[in-house]
């Protein structure tokens, strides 16, 4: 947190993070053998519209699928506050990769059916 009780803006980009990652292993299932995809951030924006002040209440974000291309789907969030306060949201660019080489795939049908089950508004 900054001086003035805020949590830190690096802070808020790893709460995108963490649910990111927690949205993806309930889409998908936390197997390791299981069809989730190898993605990368391609790109990542934030747009902050109210300070997160610090606490101990638990935060609320949501966790949607916007656009969903050839290789890579976008993901909106949301971050409330522990008073449901909108503080700020964040468009998420992944990419579909080979784990192998690092190269770009193509988003195979099931996983195209995942993202299209969660797909919802970004704001």
């Amino acid at each position: 947190m900054d001086l003035n009780n805020h949590v830190n803006n690096v802070v808020i980009a790893q709460i995108f993070e963490e649910s990111r990652v927690r949205a993806l292993a309930t889409w998908f299932g936390r197997d390791v053998g299981s069809s989730r995809p190898t993605t990368v951030v391609a790109r990542q924006d934030i747009e902050f519209r109210a300070p997160l002040m610090y606490s101990f209440a638990p935060v609320r974000v949501v966790v949607s699928v916007g656009r969903i291309g050839g290789k890579s789907v976008t993901l909106g969030c949301e971050l409330r506050s522990p008073h449901g306060q909108l503080c700020a949201v964040a468009t998420t660019v992944l990419v579909s990769v080979d784990r192998e080489t690092g190269r770009s795939l193509p988003l195979p049908d099931q996983v195209r059916a995942v993202f299209e089950a969660w797909s919802g508004p970004t704001t």
